[in-house]
């Protein structure tokens, strides 16, 4: 690990370590390409310690700096000025940080992996009270903030408006439990649909001669539009039930965060892009590798090499619960009685899913930061006494909807391996 205290380094003291750091990662792989082979193990011991020198020294430079901010009395005079504070530490321009519509919203507000939507999460289950309130009533102990939402906008108008700090709090307990949309970046929709920026090509960087002229590179940008997709789900429950059961709000709320993670897990690998978002096994346009064969812990470090010759370190790889099984359960010989066989020290830092709606014969992995899912702001609450049976019943029908999209900014981020096998 590092050599250098970093407690008494200054920022610019921690910035030129950090490029130090990561000149020698780019010899490993220069050298590695010059003599057109694979990286030795020694290289990619030396490549990973040095990565992990990398990320401490650029989360002390993050704390440096944060803590100059603090003592220039900077948060306050952003706060005086205005200035939403969208960018939060890790987190990733959309191209449209900071902008506002005519009426006063957020355009788009990003947020980095493991990061919240809303950082000051709504109290309670509000979100599942409110569906309960507008099926049946606000009563005396219904909290205030439910009765001013219900006030503020009628079922007869597509449902009830679900107050968008409610909404973003109840997204995140959703991805803070699924196994794939903790990884992924996130970001409010002001509108229907949102542009977003992909790479098309990385740059090439050169030297120059005094006075002569820089080569056209081959450095492109793209745009992926999202265009939101209705999700939704329909409850029912009996009028009885709701009126008297003092935890109703909260199993709603339960049931609803359940349903949607079991939406996002699946459509994210599945989604046919027909009515629904494009997963990434359908997508057509994801790096995929042939004729895996029986799963093993070498299989999975050929798929990290892709990633990482595309200078890209994957932080997730998503397997089906019995490809998972048979690899943790590898042992050193074939009579089935040697030890098990550990992980090997490269894979460490690796997040292995198992997910049930991956199927057998793929595996997923990649740098999932650069997955980027687009929610629509305006998720809404319809109820309805006599649709369906539900007047003859004495039953309310509960439809809580929310619109998403999802694209990847740049799809050399992400290896499929194909025509995997179990082995017998």
């Amino acid at each position: 690990m590092m050599i250098h205290s970093t407690e008494t380094m200054t920022v610019a003291q921690l910035q030129a370590e950090a490029d130090s750091k990561l000149a020698q990662m780019r010899a490993i792989t220069n050298k590695a390409k010059s003599e057109n082979r694979d990286l030795t193990s020694d290289e990619i011991s030396k490549f990973d310690s040095l990565d992990a020198e990398l990320r401490i020294l650029a989360t002390e430079r993050q704390n440096k700096q944060r803590q100059d901010f603090e003592s220039a009395d900077f948060a306050e005079a952003v706060n005086r000025s205005g200035v939403p504070d969208f960018l939060k530490a890790g987190s990733q321009y959309t191209g449209a940080e900071g902008l506002r519509s005519k009426e006063g919203k957020p355009i788009a507000v990003a947020v980095g992996p493991k990061q919240r939507l809303n950082p000051n999460p709504p109290r309670g289950y509000l979100f599942g009270e409110l569906c309960r309130a507008a099926a049946v009533g606000v009563s005396p102990f219904s909290p205030q903030e439910v009765r001013a939402a219900l006030t503020s906008d009628d079922n007869s108008k597509g449902g009830y408006a679900v107050p968008d700090s409610w909404l973003t709090g109840w997204i995140d307990r959703a991805v803070e439990v699924s196994s794939i949309a903790p990884f992924c970046t996130r970001a409010l929709m002001d509108g229907a649909s949102l542009n977003i920026t992909t790479i098309t090509s990385r740059p090439t960087v050169q030297t120059k001669a005094e006075n002569a002229k820089f080569a056209d590179t081959t450095m492109s940008f793209g745009s992926s539009r999202l265009l939101a997709f209705t999700a939704g789900a329909i409850m029912s429950a009996s009028l009885e039930l709701l009126e008297d059961s003092p935890n109703a709000g909260q199993q709603i709320e339960a049931v609803t965060i359940r349903g949607l993670i079991d939406w996002m897990n699946s459509k994210l690998l599945n989604g046919s892009g027909n009515e629904e978002p494009t997963g990434i096994l359908n997508r057509g346009d994801i790096p995929t590798g042939e004729s895996t064969g029986d799963i093993t812990w070498d299989a999975i470090a050929d798929g990290v090499t892709v990633l990482r010759n595309a200078i890209y370190t994957p932080n997730v790889c998503v397997v089906s619960p019995d490809v998972f099984n048979a690899l943790h359960l590898q042992r050193e010989n074939t009579e089935g009685d040697g030890l098990y066989l550990a992980r090997p020290e490269h894979l460490r830092d690796l997040n292995i899913i198992a997910s049930t709606h991956c199927p057998d014969s793929k595996i997923v992995m990649g740098d999932f930061s650069q997955w980027f899912i687009g929610i629509r702001q305006g998720a809404r609450v319809d109820v309805s006494q006599e649709a369906g049976e539900a007047f003859e019943r004495n039953q309310m029908l509960i439809r809580p909807k929310v619109r998403m999209d999802w694209v990847p900014t740049h799809t050399a981020a992400f290896y499929i391996l194909d025509d995997v096998t179990i082995p017998s």
